[in-house]
């Protein structure tokens, strides 16, 4: 975790985020990015190496949580799998994706 400067939250998760590996571990670190007051959480993919549905489901929940707040969720350095599986379920019509 990294703090670019008070309004941005910098997470950067790393290996595979799927159910019973990696999950509990990713959850904390999204469910402690909504309480500091940064405005903006990017979210550094580029160390994931594999992702499933309970994984994009935790960011979909935190895109939410953070939306409901007025703030903002940034995905960043997204590897190529990662995308095509955010494109195939259009869920980067969703995200921000950089």
């Amino acid at each position: 975790m990294d703090n670019d400067n008070a309004q941005q939250l910098v997470l950067e998760p790393a290996g595979r985020i799927c159910l019973g590996e990696g999950l509990a571990d990713f959850q904390e670190m999204l469910a402690n990015a909504v309480y500091p007051p940064a405005m903006c959480v990017v979210l550094r993919l580029a160390a994931v190496t594999y992702i499933d549905s309970s994984g994009i489901g935790e960011i979909l929940k935190l895109f939410l949580e953070l939306k409901n707040h007025g703030r903002d969720l940034v995905l960043t350095e997204v590897p190529p799998p990662i995308l095509k599986i955010f494109k195939s379920t259009k869920l980067d019509r969703v995200f921000v994706i950089r």
